[in-house]
């Protein structure tokens, strides 16, 4: 999401600073672009007017971390989220959350349950979309679901990068969930354009695209790359993975906006033209 971020910004002509957890330097679209740690002084001194925040340890670094050092190292994020989100000078500023937030959006919900992820993410949305309304009129709630696009990093971890790289490398596709998987795909550039162009203060805006079960997902990367992948599958036994939007908030996005998003062959062969070396 930063790096998809970058590229729009770069391309729109912004001047742009740009923060990480550490200084470094990144390359994008053959622009470079050098990355300080995050200081709400030089933030303040820069006079950013819009503001998109993707700073979040994620789920996969919960064991890396330990549960104690995963909590507090995002509620320091969400507290120097809501810092930037007061200067004076942004009109807008683009939350990047997460479909895992929703089942925790309900306040009585207490439980980190088996998501500490998902619950620091509904914290992260209450604390910009709801606890101070000043702060709540220039918020912009984007809550992805499934993504593609070019900047995937640790694609093995998604099945449509997994998918595209598999078929690319053996001509073959595992499926290694024991369920039936459900998802939707939005391209995260589109996205987080659409998340741009939205006026701050209303509902959160989710990702959507066409429903689709993983294992038809597969029979279409091979069919977008002229592949004839042999695509094997455990045997199914558990319930359904049925996580994805219901889509609404970005169809009605689209239409207010004369936009319309890239189909999920696009999205695949958009995907499959970028690879992990070059994300």
């Amino acid at each position: 999401m930063g790096r998809s971020s970058l590229a729009l910004l770069l391309a729109s002509g912004a001047k742009v600073l740009a923060f990480s957890s550490r200084k470094t330097s990144l390359v994008v679209d053959d622009c470079r672009i050098e990355t300080q740690k995050y200081d709400l002084d030089l933030a303040r001194r820069f006079e950013p007017t819009i503001i998109v925040d993707c700073a979040f340890v994620t789920r996969d670094k919960v064991k890396q971390f330990g549960l104690n050092s995963f909590l507090e190292t995002n509620r320091y994020l969400i507290s120097a989220a809501k810092n930037m989100a007061s200067m004076e000078t942004v009109r807008k500023f683009i939350a990047i959350s997460s479909g895992a937030a929703k089942p925790y959006l309900n306040r009585a919900i207490r439980s980190f349950s088996e998501d500490p992820y998902g619950k620091l993410k509904a914290e992260y949305e209450i604390v910009l979309a709801q606890e101070e309304r000043e702060i709540a009129q220039k918020v912009v709630i984007s809550r992805p679901f499934s993504l593609s696009g070019r900047f995937v990093r640790n694609r093995s971890i998604y099945a449509i990068f997994d998918f595209i790289d598999q078929a690319k490398k053996a001509n073959s596709i595992v499926l290694k969930s024991k369920n039936l998987v459900y998802r939707r795909y939005s391209d995260a550039e589109e996205f987080l354009a659409l998340s741009l162009a939205l006026e701050p203060g209303g509902e959160a805006l989710e990702s959507g695209g066409e429903l689709i079960e993983l294992g038809e997902l597969a029979k279409l990367v091979a069919e977008q790359l002229n592949l004839s992948s042999s695509i094997e599958r455990y045997t199914i036994q558990e319930p359904p993975d049925m996580y994805f939007s219901e889509e609404s908030s970005m169809v009605l996005a689209c239409k207010e906006l004369n936009f319309r998003p890239s189909t999920l062959e696009e999205q695949i062969l958009l995907s499959a033209n970028h690879s992990a070396t070059e994300s």
